[in-house]
C-alpha cells in the first residue's frame, strides 16, 4: 500500500458544472488524498484538482471513495487519482519524496538499530537523500527550459551522483553488513528511482528481467557505449557508461580477444577446440576473428544458460 503522509495544503476542487470550492488538504499518497471542506457538501465525480508543489501547481482529475459529514458543518473526502501520466506521477512524487514526514514513514519500516546509528541514517535521508533528490527535480526543469546546455546538466548530474553515493558509502562504512544495508540501499532506490531509473541501462540493471544482473543485453549496451533513454534518463546513460565497471567491461572484451589471439597463435596443431563458458553474445570471438586468420581449424564450443544470448551469438558468427 501507497504511504499516506499528513499534510496542510490548500486545494482546490472543480466540479461539473464548473464549481469551485476551496478545501484543505489533510493527508496524501501517491494514490490519492483527503480533503477536509468547512461545510456540508457534496462532491460529484469525477472532479478537477489542483495544489501547490514545488511552486508548480499539480493538477488531477479525481473521484470520491468516501466522505463523512462532521457535525453538520464540515465534509470529509477521501479521493482517489484518475490520469496520472509520467508528468504527474513525477511532481507528485518529488512533493512526496522532499518532506519529512513521508520519508520518516519510509525509515521507521528499517529494521532497528542503535539509537547513534538510527540517527545517522536519518540524516542520510532527511538531508543528504533529499537533496539530492530536489537537485534532480532541478535539472529535470532545466531539460525543459533549456536553460542549461548538455555537458553543463551532465557535469552536475555527475557531481551530485558522485556526491550521494560518497554519502551512501560513508554509512555502509559504519553499519555491520547484513539486511539492513540491503533494506537501506531499497529504501534508496524506492525514493530516487522515479529519476534515476528513467535510465533504460540502470533500469534493467536493477529490474534483471533475465534474473540475473549482466544479462547479455546489458553488456551490448556496455560495449555500444551510447545513451539508449530519453530525457534525465540519457544523462543517467552517460553516467552509467562512463562508471569504472562498464569502463572495465569494455576493456575486458578488448583483453580477452588479445590473450585468445595470443594463446591460439602459440599453438602448432591442426585443430585446436575452445570451450567458451558464459559465452554471452560472443563479442570477443568477433572480434577476434575481425583481425585474426589462422591457418589451422579452431572450434568453438560456447556454453550459457541463457538460450537468448545463444542466439544473439549464432546471429553474431554466422558469417
Amino acid at each position: 500500500a501507497a504511504l499516506r503522509v499528513k499534510v496542510s495544503t490548500p486545494v482546490i476542487l472543480t466540479t461539473e458544472p464548473a464549481k469551485a470550492l476551496n478545501a484543505e488538504m489533510l493527508n496524501l499518497s501517491e494514490g490519492g488524498l483527503g480533503v477536509l471542506i468547512d461545510l456540508k457538501a457534496q462532491l460529484i465525480s469525477p472532479l478537477l484538482i489542483e495544489f501547490p508543489a514545488l511552486n508548480t501547481p499539480i493538477r488531477f482529475k479525481g473521484e470520491v471513495v468516501w466522505s463523512k459529514i462532521f457535525n453538520n458543518e464540515r465534509s470529509y473526502f477521501g479521493i482517489r487519482f484518475l490520469d496520472k501520466n509520467e508528468s504527474h506521477d513525477s511532481a507528485l512524487k518529488g512533493f512526496l519524496y522532499t518532506k519529512d514526514e513521508y520519508i520518516s514513514q519510509l525509515i521507521e519500516s528499517l529494521p532497528k538499530t542503535k539509537i547513534e546509528i538510527f540517527e545517522k541514517i536519518e540524516i542520510f535521508f532527511k538531508r543528504d537523500v533529499k537533496l539530492y533528490i530536489e537537485n534532480l527535480i532541478k535539472l529535470e526543469e532545466t531539460l525543459k527550459d533549456k536553460s542549461m546546455i548538455e555537458d553543463e546538466i551532465f557535469e552536475k548530474l555527475t557531481n551530485i551522483t558522485d556526491n550521494i553515493v560518497k554519502k551512501g558509502d560513508e554509512l555502509e562504512a559504519q553499519i555491520e553488513k547484513g539486511m539492513l544495508t540491503k533494506k537501506i540501499r531499497d529504501t534508496f532506490r524506492s525514493l530516487t528511482g522515479n529519476w534515476v531509473l528513467k535510465s533504460k541501462m540502470m533500469h534493467r540493471g536493477f529490474t534483471k528481467p533475465h534474473g540475473y544482473r549482466g544479462d547479455y543485453i546489458l553488456m551490448e549496451m556496455i560495449y555500444n557505449n551510447k545513451p539508449i533513454s530519453d530525457g534525465l534518463g540519457i544523462y543517467f546513460d552517460k553516467y552509467f557508461l562512463n562508471n569504472p565497471y562498464s569502463i572495465a567491461v569494455r576493456g575486458r572484451r578488448k583483453k580477452i580477444s588479445e590473450l585468445i589471439r595470443n594463446n591460439l597463435q602459440g599453438i602448432n596443431l591442426p585443430s585446436i577446440n575452445v570451450l567458451n563458458l558464459g559465452c554471452g553474445s560472443c563479442p570477443e570471438i568477433k572480434d577476434l576473428f575481425d583481425s585474426f586468420h589462422p591457418n589451422n581449424n579452431l572450434n568453438f564450443t560456447c556454453i550459457d544458460f541463457d538460450q537468448a544470448a545463444l542466439d544473439a551469438s549464432k546471429e553474431r558468427l554466422k558469417s
